[in-house]
């Protein structure tokens, strides 16, 4: 995990204010409209959603392979 970004000030917080900073300056790199979306979604359909990722990972894991073996045939 990275530090807090540079261009906050370095130093004991005075009043909370540079902890509320920190957070702001990673708050606007964040789509919270995704996180609401995912939120909106059943556990059972967070499931299902995360199943079909899985599927999308595996197959580009599957297509990383076959796109190598070839190069391996030829040399052989």
């Amino acid at each position: 995990m990275t530090g807090p970004p540079s261009d906050v000030a370095s130093g004991p917080a005075r009043d909370g204010d540079s902890i509320s900073a920190i957070i702001d300056l990673y708050k606007k790199d964040v789509d919270r409209s995704l996180l609401r979306s995912r939120l909106a979604l059943t556990p059972e359909q967070r499931l299902i959603e995360l199943m079909r990722m899985q599927r999308v990972a595996e197959e580009f894991a599957r297509a990383g392979r076959a796109a190598r073996l070839p190069e391996q045939d030829a040399s052989a």
